[in-house]
This record gives structure tokens, C-alpha cells and sequence, in this order.
């Protein structure tokens, strides 16, 4: 697969993913009546709906998963993908990008330095990191 149909394919699943996903902005409550916090999907919490994932105040990294969580919400699965969509195109306008280098790290060039970032990203979306 060509790196700029990597970008393509991972751009693809995230919206795919994000549009199956509850919608946000997401955010980290801590309840009033009780000591279990959680995880808000996109809900007003005076009414019905949406998802909440309990987590733990006592329970290490817990915390800052749930802060990650609710600011990595499936509000993303719109503008990410667009991003490496337009680093494919910049891919496919400039076919030097679409070889990596000897070293695997990009050059000074800006557009060498995107196409690296982008691929590194799409990598972890991907699960190959």
C-alpha cells in the first residue's frame, strides 16, 4: 500500500468509527451525589441520554485516561481524517514524498516533515505502532 492510500484508508476508518460513536464534545464530571466520576458522552446531566464511563479517583491513571478520553471524542473523526487526506493529496502532488528516507526520519523540508507526522499518526490509528 502506497503511503498516500494508507492516509486514505486510516481516514476512512476514522470516520467510519466517529460516526458510529456517541457524538461530543465529551468531558470528565464528577458527580454530586456520588463519588464515582466519569466519563460524559455529549450529555446535558439535568437530561436523558447519552453514555457515562465510571472511573476512579483513587485508581492511578484513571483520571488522565478520562481527561484524554472526553478531549480525544469522536469530534475528530471529522477534521483528522481531513488532514490526512490532504497530506495524500500533498503525497501525490509531490511523488518524491511517497519514499521514505534511507534513515526513516524526515528531511528539513516542511512537507517531508508533514508526510512523516501524518504517517506516524495514521500508524497509531491504525494499530501498527
Amino acid at each position: 500500500m502506497t503511503r498516500s492510500e494508507t492516509l486514505r484508508t486510516i481516514a476512512a476508518r476514522m470516520r467510519e468509527a466517529g460516526d458510529a460513536a456517541t457524538p461530543g464534545p465529551w468531558r470528565v464530571v464528577k458527580h454530586e451525589r456520588r463519588q464515582h466520576p466519569g466519563v460524559l458522552a455529549n450529555v446535558d446531566l439535568h437530561k436523558p441520554g447519552g453514555t457515562v464511563r465510571s472511573i476512579s479517583w483513587k485508581v492511578p491513571g484513571e483520571i488522565a485516561d478520562a481527561e484524554w478520553s472526553a478531549l480525544a471524542h469522536p469530534g475528530l473523526a471529522k477534521p483528522l481524517p481531513d488532514l490526512l487526506e490532504t497530506v495524500a493529496d500533498l503525497i501525490d502532488a509531490r511523488p518524491e514524498l511517497e519514499r521514505p528516507h534511507v534513515d526513516g526520519e524526515p528531511c528539513d523540508d516542511l512537507a517531508c516533515r508533514i508526510v512523516h507526522l501524518a504517517l506516524a499518526t495514521a500508524a497509531i490509528l491504525g494499530g501498527n505502532s
